[in-house]
């Protein structure tokens, strides 16, 4: 996850702009007008930090190249989340991701070379579909191995958010590009070289018919967690219910996401990842726009979220997914409209501290929308899709990120603008939120043709394998 998570948020500090310093002056002026740096030669970027848009003068008339470079990088992203989920469901989980983690050694290290921005963009493309690739099948692959008692623990916990605060931190000390691009493809390196010790989704083996290797991977948790191999026969009913509802298709496609079982399912939550990820990238790639120190406000937007997380941790085994989910969004949709009340009538002394306060707030709460989709996502949708499903929402995102750095607050689309309609996007997700069903205490299901109704799913237990192993 860390890796992946740090390649995607690079290029909030990549487009930093560290202030402009006068060959005659110490002082660092940001922002800087154009006409005086056109004017007048003699300046050079702060030596604070170097960030892409010091190594390459991305301002003024070439600042769009900084937005692009983003767009790229999610367009990256947005086919790698595409294809990563249907290599995960067709050829299993580990391939996709160390796949991922494979290149994003590569691209990381490759990316330190770079002598244009032109190259340096066709690089972040690569990092963003490997990236994509990775987070398309890692929330997925964790959660087919736990049981529901557990689920709820596992797909909430705030790993992203503790990998972006690591992120900001990293960013603190090095105030580097090159260096974050480093230590980047020395962790993406850390994390592929389990490869070869972590098992296959036992989920996956089974649907696709290879009983022998999930009967191995069971075999090899139960003795690493000293307990008895429990009785496995309802792996072998998966594999024949799978068969046959196959023999009608050779496989699963995209297509079936639109199945009318899970049709809504989809739309919904596609809808909910491109609204969370246009106002969390927003914020983020728009923190040079707020008042205050950028690194420390990086480090607050960073940490705020894992409260939240945790908090969500507790919370999922006492209420429902929809209640928090429709909660959450419905005081994101609260403060985004706060913000759009005190840009327009607050007192101009109070405005940007309070600004930046809800904005953080907002974010926090958007966290926990976060934290609960994947959860619905994976308790949704049946194995065959599941990680399909994962992608496809993944795909919104990707382009809710490749929307985002086209929004940012600037002398044409004032904050209170951007803000309106991050609160609309936000209202319209809590009325869909609610026609969602209620999926806590539901059994992961394996089949997509055969879907037991919602109120016996709700008691079913999950089975002896996933309970015991």
């Amino acid at each position: 996850m860390l890796p992946a998570a740090w390649s995607l948020v690079f290029m909030m500090f990549g487009i930093y702009n560290p202030g402009i310093q006068w060959n005659w002056s110490d002082q660092i002026q940001t922002p800087c007008s154009c006409d005086s740096l056109a004017s007048n030669k003699s300046w050079t970027f702060s030596k604070i930090a170097s960030t892409v848009v010091s190594e390459w003068s991305l301002v003024c008339g070439d600042s769009w190249k900084g937005s692009t470079i983003i767009s790229i990088q999610m367009v990256g992203a947005l086919l790698g989340s595409c294809s990563g989920g249907q290599i995960g469901d067709r050829f299993g989980r580990k391939f996709s991701i160390h796949g991922g983690a494979a290149l994003l050694v590569i691209t990381n290290f490759i990316a330190v070379f770079s002598v244009s921005w032109g190259m340096y963009a066709a690089v972040r493309f690569f990092i963003g579909f490997a990236a994509g690739s990775m987070l398309s099948t890692i929330p997925v692959y964790c959660l087919e191995f736990v049981p529901g008692s557990w689920r709820g623990i596992t797909g909430t916990f705030p790993f992203w958010s503790l990998s972006t605060l690591a992120f900001s931190i990293c960013v603190m000390i090095l105030r580097n590009w090159r260096y974050v691009h480093l230590a980047t493809a020395f962790f993406a390196l850390l994390s592929f070289l389990p490869v070869f010790w972590l098992p296959e989704s036992m989920r996956i083996l089974t649907i696709h018919g290879n009983l022998k290797g999930a009967n191995k991977v069971v075999q090899k948790i139960a003795r690493l967690n000293r307990k008895p191999v429990p009785d496995t026969s309802v792996m072998a009913t998966i594999a024949e219910v799978e068969r046959k509802s196959l023999m009608e298709r050779p496989s699963y496609n995209y297509r079936d996401l639109f199945h009318s079982s899970i049709r809504r399912y989809t739309i919904v939550m596609a809808m909910m990842w491109l609204t969370l990820t246009i106002s969390n990238n927003t914020v983020g790639y728009g923190l040079k726009a707020f008042t205050g120190d950028y690194f420390v406000n990086f480090i607050i937007f960073s940490a705020l979220p894992i409260p939240a997380r945790l908090f969500v941790v507790i919370l999922t085994s006492k209420v429902g997914r929809k209640t928090i989910l429709a909660v959450s969004m419905c005081l994101a949709c609260v403060f985004s409209f706060l913000i759009v009340g005190i840009q327009l009538l607050a007192p101009a002394e109070v405005v940007g501290t309070s600004t930046i306060a809800l904005a953080f707030a907002s974010n926090m709460i958007i966290e926990i929308g976060w934290a609960m989709s994947p959860l619905i996502v994976a308790e949704l949708f049946p194995t065959g899709v599941r990680n399909m499903a994962y992608a496809f929402c993944n795909i919104h995102a990707r382009i809710g990120s490749i929307i985002a750095p086209y929004m940012l607050p600037n002398h044409s689309l004032p904050i209170w603008v951007l803000f309106l309609v991050i609160g609309v996007l936000i209202l319209i997700c809590f009325v869909s939120v609610l026609t969602l069903p209620e999926s806590k205490g539901w059994v992961l299901q394996e089949n997509l043709m055969v879907k037991a109704p919602v109120e016996a799913i709700a008691e079913t237990k999950d089975s002896e394998v996933a309970s015991n192993v």
